[in-house]
């Protein structure tokens, strides 16, 4: 597949941000400075769950190899409503409410299910085909109803 046109940026920017997320992902988990490498659970309390979430801006890279695929595009628009305020809702409690009640159920409703959401769709997206992308509207609606109540949990907090 030759890629032409304004496609051409889109490609690029997609390849930009998977080779920086993984450099700042293998950077955050390795990388520590000196003396407070010492007490890493103290300093960096969110050191490996900041590391996940760098890794998984490397997801994109379904839509690198199947530019062609209507999943993969329907995971390209579901991705970033499903990520950001999750990774904000476990990442803001992680740093400041650590020891809160109902830590598990917080964790399940936006870090496990919207995982789980984005990588059927990802993986929808490796196989090809419009599988997914003859229900977009209602997939669509339900994913932004989701992501606003991620929404309204961060600014619960």
């Amino acid at each position: 597949m030759i890629i032409q046109g304004p496609e051409i940026y889109y490609a690029a920017s997609c390849l930009i941000l998977v080779v920086t997320s993984l450099f700042c992902a293998l950077v955050r988990y390795f990388h520590m400075c000196r003396p407070f490498d010492e007490e890493e659970t103290y300093f960096y309390p969110a050191r490996k769950l900041i590391t996940i979430i760098y890794a998984c801006f490397a997801l994109p890279v379904v839509w690198l190899f199947r530019m062609d695929s209507p999943d993969a595009c329907l995971f390209m628009r579901v991705f970033l409503v499903l990520l950001l305020p999750g990774a904000g809702v476990l990442s803001f409690r992680r740093f400041f409410f650590s020891k809160t009640r109902h830590r598990k159920l917080i964790f399940v409703l936006s870090g496990i299910i919207p995982l789980a959401i984005m990588l059927a769709c990802w993986i929808y997206g490796w196989i090809g085909g419009d599988t997914l992308y003859r229900h977009r509207d209602m997939l669509l609606l339900l994913i932004g109803g989701y992501s606003l109540l991620l929404t309204a949990m961060l600014l619960h907090t």
